[in-house]
């Protein structure tokens, strides 16, 4: 693919984004603003949507001052930061996701999870590459479990909008069983919600979430750092 071509698609990308996640991280600030807090939270919509009158979706945007060791387009994570709620991870993030982001936008629209945390747990999991395996036999973009392959009817789970459905609708349920809980969500989706239950941890901010594991704590932590939810 050409540079024209990857920056014409990021282009794309940023303005199909700007369009339809505005509403969902409104809904996703009224749900769960309390549980995170006002300082964990996008700032408003109107920025983390990246269509504010600050002219964020315009061609000339700043960038980092990296480039791509790939196709050598300069990195323009920061437009990718405002528009999602996301960080600038520093690697080039944004390059990553652009061949996910039609399959992230339709299962966030589906199940109700914002764009940003979806990328966030993709970053966590997989860095974006759908073919990883873990040590423990998870595969693919989110790291989906043969048990949970099975559960959810995904027939190849190397198949990026599988697994992407997948692990989203995995995510929405935690956040509906934990009313919003990100972090004990986000343990769930690593350790299971089995291994969460034995705990008896009902809340993230009782003294029994730091019964979990301190790995899975962190990955918690790491996950909303990168969608630009935690501290």
């Amino acid at each position: 693919m050409s540079i024209e071509s990857v920056q014409a698609r990021i282009g794309e990308i940023i303005n199909r984004i700007g369009q339809k996640t505005a509403k969902i991280d409104m809904d996703f600030q009224a749900v769960f603003g309390e549980t995170l807090g006002s300082d964990s939270a996008p700032e408003s919509a109107e920025v983390s949507a990246g269509t504010g009158q600050a002219g964020l979706l315009q061609n000339n945007a700043t960038t980092t001052g990296r480039y791509c060791s790939k196709c050598g387009m300069p990195e323009v994570a920061s437009i990718y930061a405002q528009y999602t709620g996301a960080v600038d991870t520093g690697d080039g993030m944004l390059e990553k996701a652009a061949p996910y982001m039609d399959i992230i936008e339709e299962a966030s629209s589906v199940y109700g999870v914002p764009v940003n945390l979806i990328l966030g747990v993709i970053k966590a999991e997989s860095d974006f590459d759908p073919k990883c395996v873990s040590g423990a036999g998870a595969k693919g973009l989110m790291q989906i479990m043969p048990e949970n392959a099975a559960e959810f009817g995904v027939t190849d789970v190397y198949d990026p909008r599988q697994n992407i459905f997948c692990g989203v609708d995995e995510i929405a349920r935690h956040l509906k069983t934990y009313s919003g809980d990100m972090k004990l969500a986000l343990a769930a989706y690593n350790t299971g919600p089995g291994n969460v239950a034995k705990r008896n941890v009902t809340s993230s901010n009782s003294p029994e979430y730091l019964n979990i594991p301190q790995s899975v704590r962190d990955y918690a932590d790491r996950v909303l750092r990168y969608a630009g939810l935690g501290q």
